[in-house]
């Protein structure tokens, strides 16, 4: 197995976690703004929870149990919430500015 040695120990292990929320969700946003036509929609709170619900019971509790190659880890749990929080933060924030430059008169 590859190690980095210039990568601190936390990003080695927890930095793809903290950013897989954020990267799906935002693909998820997209393909529901193409399905939509809607280019201000968001995400709801709701949705937010259950996708994230979901991929860590899949990842940390599901898939350990059925193969050998994945181990659960309650601190993964805890970076796809910070990271689904994050986007959370993201999503409010781009919200209030406007998205096109003739939305500003």
């Amino acid at each position: 197995m590859y190690v980095n040695n210039w990568l601190p120990v936390w990003i080695e292990n927890y930095g793809t976690d903290l950013l897989c929320m954020p990267i799906i969700l935002t693909l998820v946003l997209v393909g529901v703004r193409l399905i939509k036509k809607d280019d201000q929609l968001v995400l709801p709170l709701f949705s937010i929870l259950i996708i994230t619900i979901f991929w860590s019971v899949y990842f940390e509790y599901y898939l350990p149990q059925k193969s050998d190659g994945h181990t659960a880890d309650i601190w993964d749990v805890v970076m796809y919430t910070t990271g689904s929080v994050a986007f959370i933060v993201w999503q409010k924030m781009k919200a209030k500015k406007p998205l096109h430059p003739s939305h500003c008169r």
